[in-house]
């Protein structure tokens, strides 16, 4: 058993803990903020208990991180955070812990993602404590979601971000900008529909290159590593390549004369 799997299985057995509690105490139960991958183990866990809702609160619309809320599921009548009045959602991340943090540089650097994160982490900061980080298209500012409590630590203590003087201020949700994903959209013709195929055509590299790719555990499906070169792909399907990008499965439009497979993807920018 390597790693992943041995982190993958703690964590199943955290969110069980959870959903049990839920089931038991008659209670709402919260995660920290989890990686897209944490979300969807989580997600498959969770949906081993019928009588538990399972919400999740990303802070910011298209987020990659968010805490995963468990409710019994007679006591709440939605589905989904987009079921909520305003007022409820805001009520729910109160519980759950979410708060925000807005940075302003001085206005003579530019801030980027990492930069924003690298300082958050030299305070000593969990990354389950941090949801999404957003830059503004100035790169003059940046949006933290964050659990609600490390929120004021942060206020008193971050002031430099790379070599930035920052001052970093509580924002509620409604102050937060639109997060939105760009993409670059790609025609794609693949000699079959296997993850390999897909690969080699949408990175340029041969069949051979891109089976490797996959067997070192460099390739994941919905943020869970395959290791499967002959799996198939389907619309909808996010696929990441270390070193080589993500990409969303947009559309397959059938065959060619030469029975190849002809298929729309969209490069994460």
């Amino acid at each position: 058993m390597n790693d992943n799997d041995i982190q993958s299985k703690i964590l199943c057995a955290r969110i069980d803990d959870l959903c049990r509690r839920c089931e038991t105490r008659y209670c709402p139960c919260f995660t920290s903020f989890l990686s897209p991958h944490e979300r969807a183990v989580s997600l498959r866990e969770a949906a081993k208990h019928p009588d538990v809702l399972c919400v999740e609160f990303t802070g910011v619309n298209f987020a990659e991180r968010a805490v995963l809320v468990f409710f019994p599921k007679d006591l709440y009548l939605f589905e989904k955070i987009e079921d909520l009045s305003e007022d409820d959602r805001d009520e729910y991340e109160r519980e759950a812990d979410i708060g925000y943090v807005k940075v302003t540089g001085s206005g003579y650097r530019k801030i980027g993602h990492k930069d924003v994160l690298g300082a958050l982490m030299a305070l000593g900061l969990k990354r389950e404590t941090l949801g999404d980080i957003l830059i503004s298209d100035d790169a003059r500012e940046a949006y933290i979601v964050a659990l609600g409590s490390v929120v004021p630590y942060i206020c008193d203590n971050l002031v430099g971000v790379s070599s930035d003087k920052v001052k970093a201020m509580k924002i509620s949700r409604h102050e937060m900008p639109r997060k939105t994903n760009r993409f670059a959209d790609m025609s794609l013709t693949v000699a079959s529909q296997r993850l390999d195929a897909l690969i080699a055509s949408a990175l340029g590299m041969s069949r051979e290159k891109s089976k490797k790719c996959i067997t070192s555990g460099l390739v994941s499906v919905n943020y869970t590593v395959c290791m499967s070169a002959d799996s198939g792909f389907n619309p909808g399907d996010v696929i990441s390549v270390k070193g080589g990008g993500k990409f969303l499965v947009d559309s397959l439009l059938g065959q060619t004369q030469k029975n190849r497979f002809r298929v729309i993807v969209r490069k994460y920018l």
